[in-house]
C-alpha cells in the first residue's frame, strides 16, 4: 500500500541538551544546543517560512534541496540560511561537540499580508550584519517573554523580512560604494579574518593576503566595505564576543582573549562603545 509522504517533518541528529521556545500568531522562534560527534543528520520540511542562525559549533552544511546538491561552509560571516515553506531538505552538519542555533518559523499567510514578495528560493549560508545584530536581541527578548514580548516580536519579523527583500531582489552593488578591492580579494581577506579573530592583524598581513600593495591596501578595503580595515576588524570581534557572551558561559577574559582584544580593560571599553553597555551587563540580558 503507497503512504503519501507526510506534509511536513523534522528529523535532527545528536541529542538534544537544551531547547528553549516562545511564540505568537505569526512568529515562533525556537532556541536550541545539541551535542554530537563530528556530524548531524537532517531531514527538513515545514509549512512555515524559515530563518535558521548557525550560532556555533557548526561549520559545514552538505545536504540536499529539492533534489540539488548544496556543499558550503558555515562561518560567522555565513551562519544563516532562509528556507521557504515545503521545501525538502536532507543532508547533514559537521559539527564540534557541541553546537546551538535558533530556528524562527514565520506563518506564510503573514508574510504575504505584509510584504509583496515571495520568498520561495531557498537562501543557504548567507550572512546579513543587521540580521545577526537583531537575532540577538531577538533571543534575549524570546528568554524574557514579558508583557512587550508580541510586540517586539512582529517588529522584528516586519523589519527582517524588509531586510530580506532588499537583499534579495537589490542587486549587491546597489549596497556598497563602487570601486576598491575586487570582490574575490576582499572575500579572501575576510576569512583570513575570521578563521582567527584572536590574532593581531596588520596592514601588511592583510594586504600580503589579498596580494596588493599595504600602500593600496587600506583605501581599497575602505572603498570596497565602507570601512577601515581595523574597524572593520572591530566590529567582527564585538559580534563574535555578543554571539559568546550570549550562547556560552566563558568568563568575560577568555572571550576577550578569543576575541582579540588586548586585555579584558581594552574589551570592556571597546564593547561599551560599541553596544552602550558593559559585556557582563550584556550577558545578564540574556539571563533575566
Amino acid at each position: 500500500m503507497y503512504l503519501a509522504e507526510p506534509t511536513e517533518y523534522r528529523d535532527v541528529g545528536g541529542r538534544l541538551v537544551t531547547s528553549y521556545s516562545a511564540g505568537t500568531e505569526s512568529t515562533r522562534v525556537e532556541l536550541l544546543s545539541r551535542e554530537s560527534m563530528g556530524s548531524i543528520g537532517w531531514r527538513f520540511r515545514q509549512s512555515r517560512l524559515t530563518l535558521l542562525w548557525f550560532q556555533s559549533g557548526i561549520s559545514e552544511m552538505h545536504l540536499k534541496v529539492d533534489g540539488k546538491i548544496v556543499d558550503s561552509s558555515i562561518s560567522m560571516m555565513s551562519n544563516l540560511a532562509l528556507i521557504p515553506s515545503f521545501t525538502n531538505i536532507e543532508g547533514d552538519f559537521k559539527v564540534e561537540k557541541h553546537c546551538s542555533y535558533a530556528a524562527i518559523f514565520l506563518d506564510p499567510k503573514w508574510v504575504r499580508q505584509r510584504i509583496d514578495y515571495d520568498f520561495d528560493e531557498p537562501l543557504l549560508a548567507f550572512g546579513h550584519q543587521h540580521i545577526h545584530r537583531s537575532l540577538l536581541e531577538l533571543c534575549g527578548e524570546v528568554q524574557r517573554e514579558d508583557s512587550l514580548y508580541e510586540l517586539f516580536v512582529e517588529g522584528w519579523s516586519l523589519q527582517t523580512l524588509a531586510l530580506l527583500s532588499r537583499m534579495i531582489t537589490i542587486p549587491t552593488t546597489m549596497n556598497r560604494p563602487i570601486g576598491g578591492l575586487a570582490e574575490s580579494k576582499f572575500i579572501r581577506v575576510c576569512k583570513y579574518i575570521i578563521e582567527d579573530l584572536s590574532q593581531p592583524f596588520t596592514i601588511d598581513d592583510l594586504s600580503r593576503v589579498a596580494g596588493v600593495s599595504a600602500r593600496h591596501f587600506s583605501r581599497a578595503f575602505q572603498a570596497r566595505s565602507g570601512q577601515t580595515p581595523f574597524r572593520y576588524i572591530m566590529g567582527l570581534r564585538i559580534e563574535q564576543a555578543k554571539r559568546m557572551l550570549a550562547t556560552t558561559e566563558r568568563s568575560v577574559t577568555d572571550v576577550a582573549m578569543e576575541c582579540g582584544f588586548s586585555h579584558a580593560q581594552h574589551f570592556a571599553n571597546s564593547f561599551r562603545v560599541a553596544t552602550g553597555i558593559t559585556p557582563s551587563a550584556y550577558r545578564k540580558s540574556f539571563l533575566l
